[in-house]
């Protein structure tokens, strides 16, 4: 079974990298938004995970240039959203939700990290579980509560509670706070299975 899992994320990272670039946008320091198109965002590549988080973009107009964090506000890959934080060393934050009260994500990355954003969203796990995921909840960058083993279910089960099946796997703890990205998976799962988008 895990050779089998290997050989399945091995071939998604080929499917990723062959992808190269997606259509993509983001907004520069003034606010304006320039689309074109975005390199995925891989582990491999470690660009959103290195010591100076960038993304490689390009368009008709711009050649194949990097992108540091502390060069833009925001940018979109797909249907996934980043947002840039306000700290001394600005890092790409991700979107998972975004409602009133937000659910945003950072990930780090470790030597044992695979994964990858594919066309149309994120295609499988690239270090969100618990201990490699940061969560947190608010209604933006500046009022964040982060998500811990301690409150993780309380705010998960509000996030997804029109969801009856999300939320009781949440409270008989099948999902635990390692499984907060699984958790917000099946929920976009559930909502698509019946025509919304989330």
């Amino acid at each position: 079974m895990r050779s089998f899992i290997t050989l399945l994320l091995v071939g998604l990272c080929v499917v990723c990298k062959a992808q190269k670039f997606q259509d993509g946008y983001y907004y520069d320091l003034a606010d304006r938004k320039v689309s074109g198109k975005i390199k995925n965002l891989t582990s491999i590549d470690k660009s959103i995970f290195s010591d100076k988080p960038h993304i490689v973009f390009q368009s008709d107009s711009v050649k194949k240039t990097d992108l540091y964090a502390d060069m833009i506000k925001s940018f979109v890959i797909g249907t996934d959203s980043f947002v840039v934080n306000s700290e001394k060393e600005p890092k790409f934050i991700h979107v998972v939700l975004d409602w009133p009260v937000k659910l945003y994500a950072y990930y780090k990355r470790t030597s044992s990290s695979m994964g990858g954003f594919g066309a149309g969203g994120l295609s499988f796990s690239m270090s969100m579980n618990g201990d490699k995921g940061y969560y947190s909840y608010g209604p933006d960058l500046n009022n964040l509560t982060p998500l811990t083993r301690k409150n993780y279910a309380k705010y998960m089960i509000g996030l997804l509670a029109d969801e009856p099946q999300v939320v009781a796997l949440i409270k008989d703890k099948t999902y635990t706070f390692g499984e907060i990205w699984d958790m917000v998976d099946l929920y976009k799962k559930l909502k698509k299975k019946k025509g919304k988008k989330v």
